[in-house]
């Protein structure tokens, strides 16, 4: 017979399991819960069969051990039953790269691996920059609103539908089929769940087949149709198999980064120290996901000197697994900054033409053009400099430390990224002596 103590902790482990992943009390707040796992029993077997690991350590060493695997197929008949394959949602797993190992996970991901490069998320900046600033906008006219709604779940699905070049009017829907198609992650759907997860499931395949075969008529630079023409020894992607990796693409590029946006920002909003080393220091991005988080989080922090939650406290979606906000309402106040100026004093020193138009959207965003352009980089620092030293003579009697002269050399400073991170203040330093 186990000691006393040891079949106490093993049932109070496995009492924490069953309102963690089976209430919705326990998935409201599981992080109690976690924190009680830990200290209870931190490696548990469940009377399911499954083994829980709680501390990261343990997490790291498991993902990384080569005797562990995945055997999707008895892990999913496990959950639910030896009839699965007769849900489309389930079996459109079986061949996903994320569910396979082995030689199949190999050439998949050889594959896969030449159209994916660092260059492909260096591209994508520009366009992250741009559509944040845009996107932000209307939460700056209206002193805030709920920003998963505004930002959260449109910038990603932007991002990767361009990334993928699924055409802008199609992607709208992908918000609520992927959210009824990850639905089957979650340790017990229910059957009308299951009901909708089949139906997202048949009507996303149905969609990328047929914008699978309109690639392949006509080719173009996005990673859809690169990966559609894409041959390594002779091997080619099936159209089930793009299809496949597809729908996993634009689950993982919003329903995640989404989430991510969304419970960052709650969590830096509730812990105000977090939010201010922020603004010190923002370095964060390498992956597609952190660029979109770091481009965003920085430019809420740039266009903004208060964001605040407002309203009823944020609710979570009843997930456990891919745990989300369904919204974040806050109030916003715009910044009083070198860079809010520089649209004003810009209109004031351009000619009224289209294209001079176009240039002080761009002074006000402060947005460089795409990478790698060098020679249009140089005509965007060059261009208020050019305007601001060729200025019409009733504005000579103005120094530049003062007024509309100042202001639009501050906006030129912030052309250059060795000045992005100077105060209002050492920007107008420099502006005054330059």
């Amino acid at each position: 017979m186990k000691p006393r103590s040891v079949e106490s902790s093993q049932n109070d482990a496995e009492a924490v399991f069953m309102q963690l992943f089976l209430t919705a009390e326990g998935r409201a707040n599981p992080y109690p819960l976690y924190h009680r796992l830990r200290e209870t029993q931190p490696v548990h077997r469940t009377q399911l069969g499954l083994w829980l690991l709680s501390r990261y350590d343990d997490c790291w060493a498991a993902l990384r051990d080569p005797r562990l695997g995945k055997d999707y197929a008895q892990q999913i008949e496990q959950r639910f039953g030896p009839d699965w394959r007769r849900h489309p949602s389930l079996t459109a797993g079986e061949h996903s790269m994320l569910n396979t190992t082995g030689p199949e996970h190999t050439r998949l991901r050889k594959l896969v691996a030449k159209s994916f490069t660092p260059r492909m998320i260096e591209k994508l900046e520009p366009v992250i920059e741009r559509t944040v600033d845009q996107l932000l906008d209307p939460v700056a006219d209206a002193g805030g609103g709920n920003l998963l709604d505004a930002v959260g779940f449109p910038l990603p699905v932007t991002i990767i539908g361009e990334m993928l070049g699924v055409p802008e009017t199609d992607r709208p829907q992908f918000r609520g089929l992927v959210r009824d198609l990850v639905a089957t992650i979650e340790m017990q759907p229910t059957a009308e769940q299951m009901t909708a997860a089949d139906a997202a499931q048949l009507s996303i395949r149905a969609y990328f087949l047929e914008l699978i075969a309109r690639k392949r008529r006509q080719p173009d630079d996005a990673l859809l149709s690169n990966l559609a023409n894409a041959e390594v020894g002779g091997d080619r992607l099936s159209d089930d198999e793009l299809v496949t990796l597809a729908t996993l693409l634009f689950a993982a590029g919003f329903e995640t980064t989404t989430n991510l946006f969304g419970n960052g920002l709650l969590g830096l909003l509730r812990q105000p120290e977090q939010l201010e080393l922020l603004r010190r220091d923002p370095c964060l991005g390498a992956s597609l996901a952190r660029a979109e988080i770091g481009i965003t989080f920085r430019t809420l922090l740039r266009r903004f000197d208060r964001i605040e939650l407002r309203g009823d406290e944020p609710r979570f979606q009843d997930r456990l697994t891919l745990r989300g906000l369904t919204a974040i309402d806050v109030a916003c106040r715009a910044a009083s900054s070198p860079r809010a100026r520089v649209g004003a004093a810009a209109a004031s020193l351009a000619v009224e033409s289209p294209a001079a138009t176009a240039t002080t959207e761009h002074a006000e965003r402060g947005l460089r053009p795409q990478a790698g352009d060098a020679d249009a980089d140089l005509r965007w620092r060059a261009e208020p400099r050019e305007r601001i030293e060729s200025e019409p003579a009733r504005h000579d009697s103005l120094p530049v430390h003062t007024g509309e002269r100042l202001a639009a050399t501050v906006g030129l400073l912030l052309r250059n990224r060795l000045f992005e991170r100077c105060t209002q203040k050492e920007l107008e330093q420099l502006a005054a002596t330059a």
